[in-house]
């Protein structure tokens, strides 16, 4: 059995952007169409394995995601029936119902739950990797807590939904793949706050964020965040992933090295590339004519009006003072 970990030169404790980088690394170093260095093509397939394997575990196959998909219809009928109380075991979970919530203690992996309270998840909520028919949909029409990650197309829907982190998936195409290009087809994660706050720590794409307040730190990787007000805590946004807003946006951070210039800003009716908004002082803009700091970073609010104002501006100097 191949050490997957030793093929991808990583440690066992690694994350799932190590992990990345280190796929990136060795299929730069041993893939058949670069350099002529890559021979007959089996490493380059063993450290795509290895890849597959440790970021996106296998669930066992159809089979065991129609099964657990059953499950879930199980577990939606109890929860929905007024006269059940207490804990019960489906799929691979246990779940305690008390009043109008409903705790899952156990990871998710495939089928569909709806409960009209809230739901809180002890665990990871993923879909099948191959996406189709056993995808996992979480609905908590009081809100949805999630005390893991949201993986791959998992779609989470709930008046407010934290998480921890959320990851979409790129899925790969067999024999498609190429050094240097996108990969084929996506399974996006979707959180979905109904008039409420959508709360992350780390969103790595393909995924779409929606929410009123729309509160994450970084950003990577095809990440879409919709919301009234969007903010951004961390220090890392990619230049793949575009932000929509209807009424605000702020950075938290004042390092923004980490901010791509070619992330994209949008409201209804424009965009700008957060380039510009990272060098448009803020003394630009009408009634604050005093101030000298940019528009980006340290929590400055940035409002659609003062977007508008910026990507309207033409001839304007990056580089000039007040």
């Amino acid at each position: 059995m191949e050490n997957h970990h030793a093929v991808l030169g990583v440690g066992r404790g690694a994350d799932r952007n190590e992990i990345r980088e280190a796929f990136r690394r060795r299929a730069l170093e041993c893939h058949p169409d670069v350099g002529g260095g890559g021979g007959d093509g089996s490493e380059f397939m063993a450290a795509r394995r290895a890849y597959e394997a440790l970021v996106n575990p296998a669930m066992g196959g159809e089979d065991e995601a129609a099964g657990l998909h059953a499950e879930m219809r199980r577990a939606g009928k109890w929860c929905a029936d007024p006269s059940t109380f207490g804990t019960a075991d489906f799929g691979e979970s246990t779940f305690e119902k008390y009043g109008g919530s409903v705790r899952v203690a156990g990871r998710l992996r495939a089928g569909r739950l709806r409960f009209g309270g809230r739901i809180t998840v002890y665990g990871d909520v993923s879909s099948p990797p191959w996406g189709g028919p056993h995808g996992t949909v979480l609905r908590g029409d009081g809100g949805v807590d999630i005390r893991g990650n949201a993986i791959n197309g998992a779609k989470v829907r709930g008046r407010d939904v934290f998480a921890v982190d959320v990851f979409g998936l790129r899925r790969v195409e067999r024999d498609k793949v190429r050094v240097g290009v996108s990969w084929d087809a996506s399974l996006h994660a979707r959180i979905t706050a109904d008039g409420g706050n959508a709360v992350l720590r780390n969103c790595t794409g393909p995924a779409r964020i929606r929410g009123d307040i729309v509160d994450v730190w970084d950003v990577r990787d095809g990440c879409v965040l919709e919301g009234r007000r969007v903010v951004v805590r961390g220090s890392t946004v990619t230049h793949d992933c575009v932000i929509r807003v209807s009424e605000s946006l702020s950075f938290e951070t004042d390092q923004m090295l980490g901010l791509s210039d070619n992330c994209t800003v949008s409201w209804a009716g424009g965009e700008v590339k957060l380039g510009r908004l990272k060098t448009y002082r803020t003394g630009r803009l009408p009634g604050l004519g005093g101030t000298s700091g940019t528009m980006v970073g340290g929590g400055f609010v940035m409002t659609v009006q003062m977007l508008q104002h910026a990507a309207a501006r033409r001839g304007w100097n990056p580089f000039a003072r007040g």
